[in-house]
């Protein structure tokens, strides 16, 4: 399901925007709250920047309502974060080149992906979560 925000800008942050999730999934396919997120997939699109606390905080409300990891056939699968970024500055020639990604099923690691010349996609860490309490945390960047 795809969620475009309807919050109002705030003046002084004029390149933001923020979507707010709805807490179920109503499909009439399937039992009402049996869908649960996987991964929140959005992007900063215009400069590249890490994951932000933010962005970290929402799939810590979200775990509150559903609980941290999703069961599936495969077994259990963390929920977990993926921010799109492009290395232009340049909106109107932006490209995708690569993700950073946050799951709470690696806690404390935040990582940065992007291509290689072979098509392939390299993993770094990018930075460090530390864990406070359930809900706080603060995150030093490499």
């Amino acid at each position: 399901m795809l969620v475009e925000s309807t919050e109002t800008i705030p003046p002084d942050n004029q390149g933001e925007r923020r979507c707010r999730l709805p807490p179920f999934v109503d499909d009439k396919r399937y039992p009402p709250r049996s869908l649960k997120y996987v991964y929140l997939v959005h992007n900063h699109p215009e400069f590249p920047t890490n994951i932000s606390k933010l962005d970290i905080a929402g799939i810590v409300k979200a775990a509150r309502i559903h609980g941290a990891f999703a069961e599936t056939k495969e077994g259990k699968v963390p929920l977990g974060i993926v921010a799109f970024f492009s290395n232009s500055h340049n909106p109107i020639s932006a490209s995708c080149d690569g993700f950073f990604e946050y799951s709470l099923g690696r806690r404390t690691e935040v990582v940065k992906w992007t291509h290689a010349e072979q098509g392939q996609w390299l993993q770094e860490k990018a930075g460090t979560v530390t864990w406070l309490n359930e809900t706080q945390f603060q995150i030093d960047w490499n």
